[in-house]
């Protein structure tokens, strides 16, 4: 039996601080894998006064084979492929990026089990800033990244992989009444939940449907209404949000309350896969490029029944249950 220099990991950790002070570190960070490296790094952390987070890695197994690894992936966006092997199997695309979500989706689970909920690092900035025509576009980014982004985020939880969306439309000169005015101050609480939900604050009266403002309000309750049908969750809210000329959603989260049949990050993949969430997917889906909105000018936007509103309709249900996994039976036991 091989004797070890310490009883656990506990005393590991302690030992290897120890060694640490020695080189009177500065601005360090300590990262541990879970799970046996979090209560070594814990004692680390502890000693050197420095911030501990997580690296979680995880094996993508082969379908029909899940000891067999065809790569790993850790974190929101690094991945290791063996394209030999992949090669030899003939693995497709789809099954790639499919093992992808699936493996991406538990590793955000378990880094929120660790984190406790705590935010680890930011993945995406966005901020569309009015400003004299005097500046430049490469000035104006460069003071906002510098001076306002880069001063109000803590500097550990910015890294190579963090986006910024700075005037991503460019030059934002006319702003105000005088770019916005219109009938835009329609009482969107009432107009939607009457307070029983959270939003984000845009309108929808006066806003065609190329605003997302409105119409991905339709998709997030499109989306939600679907998610229940289908018996994947008793309740969820849905959030999209996005940045001004980037048609792809910065961020898509479902929140289920605890009601989920699958962790809510799992779900969340689930609806990148089965819904079109740019403005044009949107627009596509509920068919909104129609005379359909003087309807909504009374009685709100949500919880009809009358033709036309089409973001209340369920015809997902089937392929949401196939992606979930889930069985008629799973389903009559949670109505």
């Amino acid at each position: 039996m091989i004797q070890l220099p310490f009883r656990d990991r506990v005393e590991a950790g302690q030992l290897l601080a120890a060694e640490l002070v020695k080189h009177k570190l500065r601005d360090a960070v300590v990262l541990a894998l879970p799970r046996g490296g979090v209560p070594v790094g814990f004692e680390v952390a502890k000693t050197l006064h420095a911030p501990l987070d997580v690296v979680v890695v995880r094996k993508r197994g082969v379908r029909w084979h899940p000891v067999l690894a065809m790569g790993a992936i850790a974190g929101a966006s690094f991945d290791l492929l063996d394209w030999d092997l992949i090669a030899k199997l003939g693995i497709s695309r789809q099954e790639i990026d499919a093992a992808i979500r699936s493996e991406r989706a538990e590793v955000q689970r378990r880094e929120n089990l660790y984190r406790d909920g705590r935010p680890a690092r930011v993945d995406c900035v966005v901020v569309s800033s009015q400003h004299s025509e005097k500046v430049s576009q490469p000035e104006l980014r460069e003071g906002i990244a510098e001076q306002v982004i880069r001063a109000v985020i803590p500097p550990h939880m910015l890294d190579s992989r963090t986006k910024f969306h700075i005037n991503p439309t460019g030059q934002f000169i006319t702003g105000g009444p005088m770019g916005d005015a219109g009938l835009t101050g329609r009482k969107i609480i009432v107009d939607t939940y009457g307070g029983y939900s959270r939003h984000g604050g845009g309108a929808f009266s006066g806003k065609d449907p190329t605003k997302v403002d409105r119409s991905a309000c339709y998709m997030a309750r499109h989306i939600a209404k679907n998610l229940v049908a289908a018996g994947l969750a008793r309740k969820v809210e849905v959030q999209i949000a996005y940045a001004i000329g980037v048609a792809e959603p910065v961020s898509v989260m479902a929140d289920t309350f605890g009601t989920g049949v699958l962790p809510d990050e799992k779900l969340t993949s689930v609806i990148r896969d089965n819904f079109s969430l740019t403005p044009k997917g949107i627009m596509d889906t509920l068919n909104l490029r129609r005379p359909i909105y003087r309807a909504t000018a009374a009685y709100g936007h949500f919880g009809r029944r009358e033709p036309g509103f089409t973001w209340e309709q369920t015809e997902k249900v089937d392929a949401l249950r196939q992606a979930a996994g889930l069985q008629p039976t799973e389903v009559a036991a949670r109505r």
